[in-house]
């Protein structure tokens, strides 16, 4: 979605306008129009994407901060004419609708209705700290007179009081401390309520979510993921931060890799709510670490945080003591279930961390998790708990690029929601696919030591097909990446109104 706002002293001339939009690689073409401050009147053409076509007095164009004019719908004959490039002649008239088939066949016209139920949404705003909400009531027809409409909310079951009247369509942005009740705390219920006169009210019930708590590290005395040598002394800040609706953050953790705690942070006690004071939605620790005299190939400082609420977060902060590379692995499969046309995928992705171990020897692991969904009309079924596959990995690599083997795995199966009364069956352990071990065997170097590989492949599969895809990409490094699966956060879930 493009969103284009203009208001203040610059003057923008109307007209039409293209606008091309290239975000990594994909790449579209868009056309609008610029016209003034106003309210729009009711469309005059219609088309997902098509703005409204309207005009504003001069009185309002020529303001240097304008405010909203009287508008009127235009219907000029040639809305093209002031253009004389070709490219723009032609996005002006598929525009304006020049260049569309005209339908002369009959129209339907239809009486407005005396009243209309309101349609009434409750959306929490997960980028803020505390309870923002924004509640809207929507109740207008095309082409029929507004509504008298009252909007009213409330937190915490105290009653609904009003925060918007009008007609038509209403909108309240802001704070759940500013509505009945006062709270903004996690698993609060928001009650938005919207009345017409002479109609039952129509009420929605929204509880209100967190998010985070989210991890970081600042000011560390070596980059993440880097060389270091033994006797070095380590030392970072670490932070984890939680968004929108929570009683804060109980505990902040960093530990050795022995599991030695090296400092932790944390709330006492539940916040209190609309405290809106940092300690509530941030807490960091600063750590240090000596590296000791004979240190394994990757140091691991394990980060953990957990909020009141239940929500967890955990990573891993890596440093190497000799030439390491890091990356994810994903994997999927996909068959048809040939009875009765349902799906089974498969999803295995995978931290994997090599190091060499030697001249052009590498060792490592790989670790992930597994899940399954089988989507059959009859007994659709998912994953409950994702299961676990890791292995070590050996390998070599030269000029023609990394070559790495898996070892014996230990695995423990997904458990799936039941079907007919049972466990479905399993497509396999991901590492049984002969696909991932062509993958290993064969990564090509892509410079800047970095090395990668890719492919596709259906196998016959005994008379039932299933496609395999799978994808590494590794990069010089220890570092973790956020979205990498070494890196966990389980959200809380509110309990249902």
């Amino acid at each position: 979605m493009l969103y284009v706002s203009a208001r203040g002293s610059v003057r923008v001339t109307q007209g039409l306008y293209r606008v091309h939009a290239s975000i990594a690689g994909d790449e579209h073409d868009a056309v609008f129009v610029v016209g003034a401050t106003g309210t729009p009147p009711d469309p005059v053409t219609g088309g997902f994407g098509k703005s409204r076509r309207f005009q504003a007095d001069t009185q309002a164009l020529a303001s240097a901060d304008p405010a909203p004019g009287t508008t009127s719908v235009t219907s000029t004959p040639d809305a093209c004419a002031g253009y004389s490039d070709s490219q723009l002649v032609q996005d002006c008239a598929d525009w304006w609708g020049e260049n569309s088939p005209k339908s002369n066949g009959p129209t339907t016209t239809y009486a407005c209705p005396s009243s209309v139920k309101p349609a009434v949404f409750v959306e929490q705003q997960l980028s803020e700290f505390g309870g923002n909400v924004a509640i809207s009531a929507n109740a207008s027809l095309p082409g029929c007179p507004d509504v008298d409409l009252t909007l009213a909310g409330g937190v915490r079951a105290a009653a609904p009081a009003t925060i918007a009247h009008g007609g038509g369509n209403l909108r309240w942005i802001g704070s759940t401390c500013n509505l009945a009740g006062a709270s903004d705390t996690f698993g609060d219920v928001v009650e938005a309520r919207a009345t017409e006169p002479g109609t039952p009210p129509v009420t929605n019930y929204t509880p209100m979510r967190e998010f985070g708590p989210i991890p970081g590290v600042l000011n560390p005395s070596a980059p993440v993921g880097s060389i270091v040598r033994p006797g070095t002394k380590i030392s970072l800040t670490v932070v984890a931060v939680v968004l929108a609706a929570t009683h804060g953050i109980k505990s902040l953790v960093v530990r050795a890799p022995d599991g030695t705690d090296l400092g932790h942070a944390g709330l006492a006690q539940p916040a209190a709510p609309c405290d809106l004071s940092w300690p509530r939605f941030r807490q960091w620790v600063t750590v240090s670490y000596k590296v000791p005299n004979n240190p394994p190939p990757v140091i691991e400082l394990n980060v953990s945080a957990e909020t009141f609420d239940g929500s967890r977060a955990a990573f891993p902060v890596r440093y190497a003591t000799k030439p390491t590379w890091s990356g994810t692995l994903n994997l999927t499969v996909d068959q048809t279930v040939p009875s009765n046309g349902g799906q089974q995928h498969e999803e295995y992705k995978a931290d994997v961390v090599v190091t060499e171990a030697g001249v052009n020897k590498l060792d490592g692991h790989l670790r992930g998790e597994w899940t399954q969904t089988l989507m059959l009309p009859h007994c659709p079924s998912g994953t409950v708990t994702p299961g676990s596959v890791e292995a070590p990995l050996t390998g070599t690599f030269d000029s023609t690029g990394m070559h790495l083997t898996a070892g014996a795995a230990t695995s423990t199966p997904p458990v799936q929601t039941p079907c007919l009364g049972q466990q479905p069956g399993l497509m396999g352990n991901p590492l049984l696919f002969p696909e991932l071990a062509q993958l290993l065997g064969d990564l090509e170097p892509k410079g800047n030591g970095h090395f990668a590989g890719s492919l596709q492949r259906t196998d016959p599969g005994g008379g039932y097909p299933y496609t395999v895809r799978a994808d590494l990409q590794l990069h010089p490094g220890a570092d973790v990446s956020p979205d990498s699966p070494a890196v966990s956060i389980d959200l809380a879930t509110p309990p249902t109104h």
